[in-house]
C-alpha cells in the first residue's frame, strides 16, 4: 500500500493505492481478479505480473520507498 494511507494523511476521499505484483505469466483478468478479492469501494490498484513489475520497477521507487508491506510470499 502506498499513497496517502500509508503515510497516514488519508481524508475520507482518499483512494487506498494498492500495488500487486504476482507471478508470472501476465492475466488479462489480474486487475479484475484484484478487485474482486480485495471489495474495497475505494481501491485503486496498480496490478502488474513479475516480469511486467520488473520492467517499471524505476518508476515506482518513491512509492515502494514509503509503501508499507501488506502481504509477502
Amino acid at each position: 500500500m502506498f499513497g496517502s494511507c500509508a503515510r497516514g494523511d488519508f481524508t475520507a476521499a482518499s483512494d487506498v493505492d494498492l500495488l500487486v505484483v504476482y507471478a508470472d505469466p501476465p492475466r488479462p483478468d489480474a486487475f479484475a481478479v484484484v478487485r474482486r478479492a480485495v471489495g474495497l469501494r475505494n481501491l485503486e490498484p496498480h496490478v502488474f505480473a513479475e516480469g511486467e513489475f520488473r520492467a517499471a520497477a524505476a518508476r515506482w521507487r518513491r512509492q515502494l520507498e514509503e509503501g508499507v508491506v501488506l502481504y509477502e510470499e
